[in-house]
């Protein structure tokens, strides 16, 4: 999810949550590797942060696949950081999170309850 209108931000913020995430979606690094493509060679200066939302165990491997191919200051963009819906995000150790405009904290405390279903996604 980006924020990408420029009266809002010059940056986009992509949020990605594992929530449900699996074996089977692990094995699609051409498409981490593409995308982040985009944002390296594309448009480097758009890309805010990438926030990594309960990335599980196995995205460390994914990660270590796909950082040869991206550049150290888009890897440095790259937080990872555990969530539960319970979490007060504006207090949240994970200063990244600080970041967001409220609407964007309320909207990704909204998406964290919905349950692991492809494409449900709370409305912004």
């Amino acid at each position: 999810l980006g924020w990408s209108r420029p009266e809002v931000a010059l940056q986009w913020v992509w949020i990605v949550d594992f929530n449900g995430f699996s074996m089977r979606h692990a094995m699609q690094v051409k498409t981490s590797v593409a995308v982040m493509s985009t944002f390296t060679d594309i448009m480097p200066e758009r890309l805010g942060q990438i926030i990594l939302v309960n990335p599980p165990t196995i995205l460390s491997i994914i990660i270590a696949a796909i950082k040869p191919f991206v550049d150290d200051r888009t890897m440095s963009k790259v937080v990872r950081v555990k969530i539960k819906p319970s979490d007060d995000l504006s207090t949240h150790p994970c200063t990244a999170l600080h970041s967001l405009q409220p609407c964007q904290q309320h909207w990704l405390t909204k998406a964290l309850s919905y349950p692991p279903l492809p494409r449900l996604l709370s409305p912004l």
